[in-house]
């Protein structure tokens, strides 16, 4: 066995998608969650006792910049072929830029600003009304 193979045994196929993801889109923010167990009765399962065969992955990487959907997948499978053609079997993808994701966590700050403001900050914990009421608001 090569010693490609030998690392392949030993690292988990999480590990080793997120070095390979991290290499290739150069993310700045990379999460990839097994969620395996949860298809483990469906019919295409029957029989795998490997595991490993289901993510939800998102990632955030500048390579996706003017790039649609499609294509941000393609990029996604493109650099998980090896793990794709060895038991992989299936990929939820969240792939952003940079941008959007900055975006989308700003929208969210100010919703749970909006949501602080309208409680009275009663029903949150007090370090995070500290964090939240420091934070600057849209206009």
């Amino acid at each position: 066995m090569g010693s490609r193979g030998v690392v392949n045994m030993i690292l988990s196929r999480a590990s080793r998608m997120k070095a390979k993801l991290q290499s290739s889109l150069e993310a700045s923010l990379l999460e990839i969650e097994d969620v395996s167990h949860q298809h483990a009765g469906h019919a295409a399962m029957k029989g795998n006792t490997a595991g490993e065969t289901h993510f939800n992955v998102k990632i955030v990487s500048p390579k996706f910049d003017g790039l649609n959907l499609v294509k941000r997948h393609r990029l996604v499978y493109d650099a998980l072929a090896e793990e794709l053609q060895s038991g992989l079997h299936a990929l939820s993808i969240v792939a952003k830029t940079p941008q959007e994701e900055g975006a989308a966590a700003k929208k969210t700050l100010n919703l749970n600003l909006n949501l602080l403001r309208e409680t009275g900050y009663n029903s949150f914990p007090s370090y995070l009304v500290s964090a939240l009421r420091s934070c600057p608001r849209d206009p």
